[in-house]
């Protein structure tokens, strides 16, 4: 990959920005656009990349386009809302609704993710009681 031009092109008839090294498909992160708002909704580096910081690059990428096309973000997707989450420089962006409640990790992945974007109400993980 060194010498590999790495690109990310924003698809707008497929929905996704598509990331390529060379000529070849490497990944995407997949998006619903509204007129204000951005929703993140699944990102994917081929297995092939995995480990190179692609999905790094492109998870900056996206949100550094949404900043420059004046939009909010709804980071549905688990990959662009723990990039965020890391990465408080692009809290701003995110719409109120999933600023509300922090992810909560558990058994798996990440436990009331759909729970904590869309309600208020604290998720308690599988097992847990609830405080």
């Amino acid at each position: 990959m060194n010498d590999e031009t790495i690109a990310i092109r924003d698809n707008r008839e497929a929905g996704r920005y598509e990331l390529s090294v060379g000529d070849e498909p490497a990944g995407y992160a997949e998006y619903r656009l509204g007129q204000q708002t951005i929703v993140f909704t699944h990102t994917v580096v081929e297995e092939k990349w995995n480990g190179r910081g692609l999905g790094t690059r492109m998870a900056k990428h996206v949100l550094d386009d949404a900043r420059r096309r004046g939009l909010r973000v709804r980071p549905k997707c688990p990959f662009i809302r723990g990039y965020i989450e890391h990465h408080p420089e692009y809290a701003d962006l995110v719409t109120p609704r999933t600023r509300r409640e922090p992810l909560r990790h558990g058994r798996g992945f990440a436990v009331g993710l759909r729970a904590a974007v869309a309600s208020p109400a604290p998720v308690t993980p599988r097992g847990a009681s609830p405080a």
